[in-house]
């Protein structure tokens, strides 16, 4: 599975730049997340103030992803992206010099989040602007590789990096990330989302800022009057917001439990929370494999489901946490692939998938 897409990187230049920028950005995001859950954790002893971080890091924002992905169908891509990170490179240095109450804290991440919630259906849009339409399935495989690995490395690099720099030390690495993907940005052309279709490239400028306005709140209208009225993506929505909610209830009581009860520190709870990241790795590569090629969406979310459920009983943590990993990633793939066979055009319904998942 590798050599395809190293293929793609090697022979698509603006799109290795893409490549590059995104997962070096969502390898800092995962970085700084974990380096504030164990802050958090530290600084307040009590599991509801986790949860809330992870609440306003995770959940809030994807609640608005059908207006993140359809920002990113109105704007010029290359501008959202750049700005999105330049946006995260200052709210990241506010909370590495500040680090304020918990309070403060919420609202910092909460923007942050949403800001990185802009920014990954835009760099997952402006995949299909930089490579043609027969090169795409394997330009996306390596997006999706590119995210998995970045959510492996981020635990663990904090788990390194944790003891040496401390949580202010962590925070500057991840604005020194984001400011890194910005510079790569710089380097693709001017990007818009009708590229991808095939529309006119124009001046790369996108819609006008009118125009832009109007059509946004229609998309979001319009898809989630969509979602309303179709039932199996409505399930599937419901569903996979509820094995969120449920996984995230999974990393707080993880906190917890390697600390207080089994007596780790602060590099084990960061290597049990990149066990989930080697576990999506494995569903990656299950995935990729010629015989789950022809597989239904339903088959594949009920496995995911499935081996989401039996890794509860698993007794060993950190293989627990991989295979749990390895169920999450079926269970993104089964939803996304529902997404896209059903709907019947691109808009905010579909924004919403894009956004999610990642």
């Amino acid at each position: 599975m590798l050599c395809p897409v190293l293929t793609v990187l090697r022979s698509h230049p603006p799109f290795r730049v893409l490549w590059t920028a995104r997962t070096v950005s969502f390898a800092g995001d995962t970085l700084s997340l974990v380096a504030l859950l164990l802050y958090v954790a530290d600084q307040t002893g009590q599991p509801l103030a986790v949860a809330a971080l992870l609440v306003v890091g995770d959940v809030l924002p994807a609640l608005l992803g059908p207006v993140a992905g359809a920002l990113s169908d109105r704007f010029d891509l290359r501008r959202l992206m750049i700005g999105c990170e330049l946006a995260q490179v200052a709210l990241t240095v506010l909370l590495a010099l500040w680090l304020p109450t918990l309070p403060m804290l919420l609202v910092v991440v909460a923007a942050r989040a949403l800001t990185a919630q802009v920014f990954a259906p835009a760099s997952r849009t402006a995949v299909g602007a930089v490579v043609d339409p027969a090169t795409l399935p394997r330009a996306n495989a390596a997006v999706g590789l590119g995210t998995n690995g970045a959510e492996t490395a981020g635990p663990l690099l904090a788990a390194v990096l944790l003891p040496l720099l401390g949580v202010r030390g962590v925070l500057l690495v991840d604005a020194a990330t984001f400011l890194g993907s910005a510079v790569l940005l710089t380097r693709l052309p001017a990007l818009r989302a009708a590229d991808r279709a095939g529309g006119d490239g124009g001046d790369g400028g996108g819609m006008p800022d009118g125009a832009a306005r109007a059509g946004l709140g229609r998309d979001i209208r319009d898809g989630l009057g969509y979602l309303r009225r179709a039932v199996v993506p409505r399930t599937v929505l419901l569903g996979f917001l509820g094995v969120v909610a449920c996984n995230g209830i999974d990393d707080v009581a993880l906190v917890f439990l390697a600390k207080q009860n089994l007596g780790g520190g602060d590099r084990s709870v960061a290597a049990l929370l990149g066990a989930v990241g080697i576990g999506l790795l494995v569903g990656y590569w299950l995935l990729g494999r010629p015989r789950a090629a022809g597989a239904s969406m339903l088959m594949v979310l009920v496995v995911g489901f499935a081996i989401s459920a039996v890794q509860a009983r698993s007794g060993m943590l950190l293989s627990n946490r991989s295979v749990e990993g390895t169920g999450r990633r079926l269970l993104r793939r089964g939803a996304r692939d529902e997404d896209t066979d059903r709907h019947e055009r691109p808009g905010a319904a579909e924004a919403r998938f894009r956004g999610g998942h990642n």
